[in-house]
């Protein structure tokens, strides 16, 4: 599944929060308590998806869906350009625009 935007992309996972609420039969109120969040938080995140990772997080894990987040993670790691830079190019300590 593909999305053109970020916004839908934040839309869609609104969406799917809602869809893990009603199925396990939580009403709002109880789900934004549970999560510490206010229930307004709840509503903006399933509405328009748009409400801080923080409390994405918290509300999956009311759900008892933090493993659809962890599952993100499974796979090897970014690479670490720190760790993995040739020995005789060091890293630059900062990075500017090219002038143009």
């Amino acid at each position: 599944m593909l999305f053109k935007t970020d916004s839908e992309l934040a839309l869609e996972l609104g969406k799917r929060v809602r869809v893990y609420r009603i199925r396990k039969s939580v009403s709002q109120k109880t789900l934004a308590e549970k999560a510490g969040v206010h229930v307004n938080t709840l509503r903006t995140l399933e509405r328009c998806g748009e409400v801080k990772l923080s409390s994405f997080i918290s509300i999956m894990r009311a759900l008892g869906e933090r493993g659809v987040l962890e599952r993100i993670l499974e796979g090897p790691p970014p690479r670490d350009l720190y760790t993995e830079s040739p020995a005789d190019s060091p890293l630059p300590q900062r990075v500017r625009e090219k002038r143009q």
